[in-house]
């Protein structure tokens, strides 16, 4: 993927020199022979053509590595999570998609949560929600709403809190959910399929985006609050999309690679979340010191 970048890069800079050969040259006037013009604008044409034959092999290079990489991953991932209950955050766009089958794939059964926290009105005694965060915010120490229904929330579906892991680990009933049961009411977060019989969540992928394509904050509060009951926890950003959310996630210390598509971070995030690896940073972001996590 560098060698690539790198070489769109030297296209742009060939048209670069083209344009200041010929400004130079309007410039120059009379001063400059016609012939010199020519072999300047000659050597200019054979060196874009060069480098345009090049291009066209690393991509083709590219697409086989990756290509080899997807055939490889698959069979990498086979059966990791089998048993696990992931919660996907973020029900939206290409990522939620791709991480629904790649966790799919892995072996795991995907609850995803659709999460629209505007809808959460301070002081509506019309909400459900609402009514209990008083009580979530002294009991957790905190002083922001959405703050203390994350946390909540997240302590509702810990393993801790079933004493358990799985979504069939168990076949007693599933503990009261008041939290979620509130949130779920207000609209506030939607969860897919019925999930009253399972007992927990075991781990945790971010990809939910708010406003210009930054992190949605609410996601960033649930995964923070899964993180801090020492659930796997990975926020997940596309390769190549012109998002913070990645950034947003590091910068909050939570598990993050920006690399989500490719083999190299799909990998990443099926060892996160079991266990194999570190919840830390990844990809090309700012402070990682790995670009995934090591093969085992």
């Amino acid at each position: 993927m560098y060698n690539l970048r790198y070489h769109i890069v030297s296209i742009v800079a060939v048209f670069l020199a083209l344009a200041l050969g010929l400004v130079l040259g309007g410039l120059i006037g009379d001063r400059a022979t016609s012939s010199l013009q020519s072999n300047l604008a000659d050597n200019i044409s054979q060196k874009f053509n060069q480098i345009s034959e090049e291009s066209a092999q690393v991509k083709s290079a590219n697409d086989r590595l990756t290509s080899f990489g997807a055939d490889n991953l698959a069979l990498l991932t086979k059966d990791r999570l089998t048993g696990d209950t992931v919660l996907l955050v973020g029900a939206q766009g290409d990522a939620s998609k791709h991480t629904s089958q790649l966790l799919q794939q892995a072996g795991a059964l995907v609850v995803v949560a659709d999460i629209n926290a505007s809808r959460y009105k301070a002081g509506d005694t019309n909400l459900e929600s609402a009514k209990l965060v008083d009580e979530l915010k002294t009991r957790f120490k905190l002083t922001d709403d959405l703050d203390a229904l994350a946390v909540g929330f997240a302590a509702e579906w810990a393993p801790a809190a079933s004493g358990t892991t799985g979504a069939t680990a168990s076949p007693a009933p599933a503990p009261a959910r008041p939290v979620t049961a509130a949130l779920q009411h207000d609209g506030i977060l939607k969860l897919s399929g019925d999930i009253t019989t399972t007992a927990s969540l075991d781990s945790v992928v971010d990809v939910a985006l708010g406003e210009n394509n930054a992190a949605d904050p609410f996601g960033l509060q649930l995964a923070q609050a899964f993180n801090a009951q020492k659930t796997p926890t990975i926020t997940a950003q596309m390769d190549g999309a012109t998002s913070t959310l990645g950034s947003d996630a590091a910068g909050k210390g939570l598990g993050a690679t920006d690399l989500l598509g490719t083999p190299m971070g799909d990998w990443t995030v099926i060892a996160v979340l079991d266990g194999s690896a570190p919840a830390a940073t990844y990809g090309t972001l700012d402070g990682a010191d790995q670009v995934y996590p090591p093969v085992k």
